[in-house]
C-alpha cells in the first residue's frame, strides 16, 4: 500500500514542472494580451 502512494506521489510529483511552466506561460501571454509589459501587480516598482 506505501508503495502505491508512493508512485503516485512521484507521479504528480513529475508533472507538477510542466503545468507551472504552462500556466506561467499562459498567465505572460495574457497579460500581454491586456497590455501589460511586466509580471508584478503594481508594474510601477
Amino acid at each position: 500500500m506505501a508503495q502505491a502512494m508512493v508512485a503516485i506521489i512521484s507521479a504528480f510529483a513529475q508533472l507538477e514542472p510542466d503545468q507551472l511552466s504552462e500556466r506561467t506561460k499562459t498567465g505572460m501571454a495574457a497579460a500581454a494580451a491586456n497590455g501589460r509589459k511586466d509580471s508584478r501587480q503594481g508594474g510601477h516598482f
